[in-house]
């Protein structure tokens, strides 16, 4: 339904290409600081080399918000992420495309504390009850099971 659509969490990706640079981390990055439009990053091309051309790294940036309609200006991200990450020199890595995905969350109520639903012997378990992400998805149906066995006596 459009009107849900509408409700929905955007993000924005960045993707930057840099210089390769031994011993990038091959996991995300999560940014804590909840006033930054930056949420997390990661280096695809540290786990995949194929996905950067030999001698350089791709970055894939996670945003909480588009960037500035110049686009170019990335100056405060650079900062940011020579702040967060300063084993590599950010200030040589260049924009090679965002992407805004209008859609990337549904709404979902905060502080939902609901874990499951029951209906008889039937129980809903999923994202939906609590926030809609694989964790969310893995915490409601461990608690689910931990409520049935529970039950169960088991």
């Amino acid at each position: 339904d459009k009107g849900e659509k509408e409700k929905g969490r955007s993000t924005v990706t960045v993707y930057l290409e840099g210089p390769a640079t031994e011993n990038l981390p091959k996991s995300l990055i999560l940014n804590a600081n909840p006033r930054s439009a930056l949420l997390h990053f990661c280096f695809p091309s540290a786990v995949q080399a194929g996905y950067a051309p030999p001698g350089r790294c791709l970055c894939s940036l996670t945003l909480s918000r588009s960037l500035p309609d110049t686009g170019e200006d990335l100056s405060w991200l650079i900062a940011e992420l020579q702040d967060l990450f300063p084993e590599v020199n950010w200030k040589e890595f260049s924009l090679l495309e965002t992407l805004s995905v209008p859609y990337a969350l549904p709404p979902f109520p905060q502080g939902n504390s609901l874990a499951f639903r029951t209906e008889g012997r039937k129980l809903t378990i999923g994202d939906h009850c609590i926030y809609t992400s694989l964790n969310g998805a893995l915490r409601r149906g461990r608690e689910a099971a931990e409520w049935l066995i529970g039950k169960i006596g088991a």
